[in-house]
């Protein structure tokens, strides 16, 4: 947990990760429909309210396979030219023995001026550490970790010029973690073994140019943040993580998007491991087992 929440634009917006990255972090699902039966059929976003629920089979390297069941009502406030806002909750379980589950809303208000969300969740993860640094994680040697998460948060963010937004989100977590083994490898030290509690504030800028928050074909969306964890608000430790990422979308021919990403991270201080960057945080660089590339910058 990065105290640090991701409050993404998608149909199922309130899905935990089922890795052990433990921002919340959510999946986009779709309807399947055959392209050539619709090629002539001009798409037009919905004026009416909608609720969904929807089981979510996954697979991952981390936790093999799982199922997510979500929940969550779409709508727009009349005469409002916001986007859709979304009040939603998830639960999850994975072969690996992990589950969870969480509630959130986000909400887009007057002709999305402002943009306002709160989570809250709780969670037990259970997966491999592979130590920190390629020196470790190249030895591919792994203990099994046990983490029990709780956590809510809130955000606020407030459109400073066309498109472009300012805010903050406030995050308070509980973290206690340990490890299903007692021999330790010489080399994985015994920092996986913590309890920590704290809440942290996490700046953040965005400027979301796309033409739909759903199934965005065109445009980009780029977000900037600098998440601050200090001893002065309860943490163990004192450290901070940047991050800045870049969303770029094409329309190829009819539903055919071309989705390009950039992203960076950096992290200083005494970084605790679950905050490191990793592969597949987030959903970055798929196909790799959640966390065993793990370290402060990516």
């Amino acid at each position: 947990m990065t105290g640090r929440f991701a409050w993404a634009q998608s149909s199922s917006e309130y899905l935990p990760s089922a890795g052990h990255d433990q921002s919340l972090t959510f999946e986009d699902t779709a309807l399947p429909v055959d392209a050539g039966d619709m090629k002539n059929v001009e798409i037009k976003s919905s004026d009416k309210n909608e609720f969904v629920v929807a089981p979510v089979p996954f697979l991952n390297p981390s936790q093999g396979w799982g199922l997510a069941l979500v929940g969550q009502y779409i709508f727009k406030a009349e005469d409002d030219n916001s986007p859709p806002s979304i009040v939603g909750g998830g639960a999850f379980y994975t072969e690996k023995h992990s589950y969870g589950g969480g509630l959130g809303y986000s909400g887009k208000l007057a002709n999305d001026e402002w943009r306002v969300g709160l989570a809250v969740g709780k969670a037990i993860l259970l997966y491999d550490f592979y130590g920190i640094g390629y020196d470790e994680n190249k030895q591919g040697i792994s203990i099994p970790v046990r983490q029990e998460i709780s956590f809510v948060g809130v955000r606020l963010m407030k459109e400073v010029t066309h498109k472009f937004f300012l805010g903050i989100e406030l995050v308070g977590a509980d973290i206690q973690s340990g490890v299903e083994t007692d021999l330790l490898p010489s080399a994985i030290d015994n920092d996986v073994i913590l309890k920590n509690d704290f809440i942290a504030p996490n700046f953040k800028a965005e400027r979301d140019m796309r033409d739909d928050s759903f199934y965005p074909k065109s445009g980009s969306l780029l977000e900037l943040s600098a998440n601050f964890h200090s001893e002065k608000w309860h943490d163990k430790t004192t450290y901070q993580v940047y991050k800045a990422s870049l969303n770029k979308y094409f329309t190829l021919a009819d539903f055919q998007v071309l989705a390009l990403r950039a992203m960076m991270s950096d992290a200083q201080g005494e970084v605790p491991f679950y905050s490191l960057s990793m592969y597949w945080q987030g959903g970055d660089l798929r196909g790799y087992e959640t966390g065993k590339y793990r370290d402060k910058a990516m």
